[in-house]
C-alpha cells in the first residue's frame, strides 16, 4: 500500500512538471521589423548565399529583408528588455517545402547573436541551408510562435527560400543538376529562379554552376 502511494505521488509530481513545461515563457516581441513585401532568400549549404539585407523582391530587385526585434520580459512591476536570451532558442521555422538546415532541427536558422543588453537581436547573416519553400517562415521563441505585447501570435513572414541544393539534401550534386535542367527555359519555376526575376535563364545557370559541390562544413 505504501509503495502504491509513493507511485501516485511521483506520477502527480510528473504531471505538474509536464503542465509547467507546457506553459509559454513570459516573453514577447517588441519593435518587430521585417520586409513588408514578399521576398526571396538564396541559401547555400556552405553558407555562401545571400544575407537578409540583400534579398530579392518579385522581379529581381535587391531589397533589405532584415528581421529584427526586441525581446521583452513580462513582469508584475513593469516589462523590461530580456538581455542574453540564447540564440539557439530563437529561430525561423519554415512551412511546407524541402528547406533544410545544416545544423539540423526544424529551423532554417538562428539569429546572428543572443539578445544584447537592450534585448535586441536580428537575422542578417547568411546561413548554411538548402532546399526551397514558398510558404514563408514563422518566428519561434523556445518552441512557441512569438507573440506581440498584446499576446497575439506574430503572422507568418513572407520570406521564400531557394537554393542550388534544390532537393534539400544539403549537397549540390548530380541530383540537383537533373532538377535544375528540367527548369531551365521553362518559365517561372521558383525553385530554380535564384534571382527571382520570373524566368530560369542564364543568370540562374551562373549561380547554379558556381554552387556545384557545395555542402555543409
Amino acid at each position: 500500500m505504501k509503495s502504491m502511494s509513493t507511485v501516485l505521488v511521483i506520477l502527480a509530481l510528473l504531471s505538474v512538471s509536464a503542465a509547467r513545461a507546457a506553459v509559454p515563457i513570459p516573453v514577447y516581441v517588441s519593435n518587430f521589423r521585417c520586409a513588408v513585401e514578399a521576398v526571396s532568400l538564396l541559401v547555400m549549404p556552405d553558407g555562401s548565399g545571400a544575407t537578409l539585407s540583400a534579398v530579392r523582391a518579385a522581379g529581381g530587385e535587391i531589397v533589405d529583408g532584415t528581421i529584427s526585434f526586441t525581446l521583452m520580459e513580462r513582469r508584475d512591476d513593469g516589462d523590461i528588455p530580456f538581455p542574453g536570451y540564447p540564440r539557439e532558442d530563437i529561430y525561423l521555422e519554415w512551412g511546407a517545402g524541402s528547406a533544410a538546415s545544416c545544423h539540423g532541427g526544424a529551423e532554417i536558422f538562428w539569429p546572428d547573436q543572443t539578445t544584447d543588453a537592450q534585448g535586441y537581436t536580428e537575422f542578417v547573416l547568411p546561413r548554411r541551408a538548402g532546399g526551397w519553400t514558398t510558404e514563408g517562415v514563422q518566428l519561434m521563441i523556445a518552441g512557441w510562435v512569438a507573440e506581440d505585447m498584446g499576446g497575439n501570435e506574430l503572422p507568418v513572414i513572407d520570406l521564400q527560400i531557394n537554393s542550388p541544393d534544390i532537393n534539400g539534401d544539403l549537397l549540390v550534386n548530380l541530383a540537383d543538376i537533373v532538377l535544375f535542367t528540367q527548369d531551365v527555359g521553362g518559365g517561372s519555376t521558383y525553385r530554380s529562379d535564384f534571382n527571382w526575376d520570373g524566368v530560369v535563364d542564364l543568370s540562374d545557370i551562373v549561380v547554379f554552376s558556381g554552387a556545384i559541390g557545395a555542402t555543409c562544413p
